[in-house]
């Protein structure tokens, strides 16, 4: 207790040394209580911090007690949506429920309707087809033609649109339907196309004056015209696999002859298969060129109908595919002619000299369809892809490639190989003219060869026979060193003999160089290897 007094009085000292006016007690009192509370702020500092904060911290302090307090109450507001969040995600995944239930039964639902439509659709297709049907056999009843091209054109069109169907039955229906009124037709417009046709004595076995020619067809050209149009118009849809549709050779490019072609051809057919086929005198397999020359000449006894009344009635039509009638026809032609040769090739593999001539025919044949008074297209099929087949190719290498030897050694064999063969044709001197008969026998063999290789339609074939006249160069050259070397051992620059084969050699490069400038096969030929 004493050292409270002991500091009481020493606070009361330091208070009334701090006071002037000691004896007014009021003032000392106040000085007194201010300095106490002054004391009491400094204790409050050492014992509470917050009491030593300023005003301005004071109110920092205030606003964060009221963020904390707002903290507060966002959390409970958080807590609170997190427990609608709740129950929202309930009702929404029973909603969800709810909505997957419908949309199976929607599902279901729209799915018994696209099987109801697809049943209306396909009764209503085989409805449609029925129809068409019912009025091709009323109108057909009533030779009402126009109406049944039209009517089939429907029908063609209907079987088109259901090709991609799922329903097999509705395809095969739509389909065999379509051909059967095709047939239908067909048989009708033929028989009609065969009267008009006979009127104007079509075919032409033999050569007919082109004045009776026109006289006919002037008569006849309106109803001509007319069946043109009906023929031309009746098509099979693309997709509907028939003969009249279908190419009878396996040759590559080779296309269906067109149905129009088909029905000019059919006389003429009947007359190939008559004498050409069984027991007939004129189907003799030692005679191709009996059926082959027949070919040639029902395509020039047919040229100026073909080209000058045939063809500018056809490009009347504007509504139909362009067709050349000429060169259709010669492809009806040729389509015998290969048929007929495939039917015989096997029995006449196994016979050399029979192929030889068969070879030998065929070829003039090829040649002669070129000519200017024919003019088939080079870029066609024709008989030379059937001696392009593989094994009768191979067949036909090997004969040519014996023949050709054979040739060659007989070259030698002549005792004037190597005089002089011009002297006495050209009557000039002997030092003119130095074409030994070696030299003129191998080029013209050498031609030859290049004439019969010139239509071969495929470059690789091509090849192997201007290989073999690359090698049958090679003989005659080695021939030639054998010749001098057997003629004297001690060979002399200046002798008539040396000086022939040097002369044979000269003008044999100087030909075939002519022969590469000028030649558009002799540079295929040579590009081609080179590749």
């Amino acid at each position: 207790m004493s050292d409270f007094w002991t500091q009481l009085i020493e606070y009361t000292n330091v208070i009334e040394n701090e006071t002037l006016d000691i004896d007014n007690p009021e003032h000392l009192l106040s000085k007194l209580l201010t300095h106490a509370e002054h004391e009491r702020e400094l204790l409050e500092a050492q014992f509470n911090p917050i009491s030593s904060i300023t005003k301005e911290n004071l109110s920092i302090v205030s606003q964060l007690q009221n963020g904390i307090s707002m903290a507060k109450k966002l959390l409970e507001q958080h807590e609170q949506l997190r427990i609608q969040e709740r129950k929202l995600a309930i009702e929404i995944k029973s909603h969800e429920n709810k909505a997957e239930l419908n949309a199976q039964d929607f599902r279901t639902t729209v799915k018994r309707l696209n099987n109801t439509a697809r049943i209306i659709d396909y009764l209503h297709c085989l409805e449609t087809l029925l129809k068409y049907s019912s009025a091709l056999k009323t109108s057909l009843s009533t030779e009402s033609l126009d109406e049944s091209l039209s009517i089939y054109t429907k029908l063609a069109h209907l079987t088109e649109l259901v090709h991609d169907t799922s329903t097999e039955y509705l395809r095969s229906y739509s389909v065999n339907l379509t051909l059967y009124w095709y047939e239908q037709l067909k048989t009708v417009i033929d028989s009609r196309m065969e009267k008009i046709l006979n009127t104007i004595e079509f075919p032409y076995v033999h050569k007919v004056p082109a004045s009776h020619l026109n006289e006919l067809f002037d008569k006849n050209r309106d109803k001509l015209k007319q069946e043109l149009n009906y023929l031309l118009k009746l098509r099979l849809p693309n997709h509907i696999k028939h003969n009249d549709v279908q190419s009878r050779l396996r040759f590559i490019g080779w296309k269906p002859i067109p149905l129009l072609i088909q029905i000019l051809l059919k006389g003429l057919i009947i007359r190939f298969n008559f004498h050409f086929y069984g027991k007939q005198k004129t189907n003799d397999r030692r005679k191709p060129e009996w059926y082959l020359n027949q070919i040639i000449s029902w395509i020039l006894d047919h040229d100026y109908f073909l080209i000058e009344q045939l063809q500018p009635l056809i490009n009347e039509f504007s509504d139909v595919p362009p067709i050349n009638v000429k060169v259709e026809f010669i492809r009806g032609l040729i389509e015998l002619i290969i048929v007929k040769l495939d039917s015989q090739i096997t029995s006449i593999l196994i016979d050399t000299s029979l192929f030889t001539h068969y070879i030998e025919e065929i070829l003039i044949f090829s040649q002669r369809l070129f000519v200017k008074d024919i003019d088939y297209p080079h870029n066609l099929p024709n008989c030379m892809n059937l001696l392009c087949d593989e094994i009768v190719f191979e067949k036909w290498f090997q004969v040519e490639q014996d023949v050709s030897r054979t040739k060659l050694n007989n070259i030698f064999q002549s005792p004037t190989a190597h005089q002089s063969v011009y002297e006495r044709m050209l009557e000039r001197t002997p030092d003119e003219i130095k074409i030994s008969e070696c030299a003129e026998t191998f080029l013209t063999l050498l031609h030859a060869m290049e004439d019969r290789y010139r239509h071969v339609p495929y470059p690789s074939c091509s090849l192997r026979l201007f290989s073999l006249q690359i090698d049958l160069f090679d003989d005659f050259l080695h021939d030639l060193k054998i010749s001098l070397n057997i003629e004297q051992q001690d060979i002399d620059p200046l002798s008539k003999h040396f000086c022939s084969i040097l002369n044979s050699i000269v003008y044999i490069a100087d030909v075939i160089q002519q022969w590469k400038n000028r030649s558009t096969r002799f540079c295929t030929a040579v590009s081609f290897a080179t590749v």
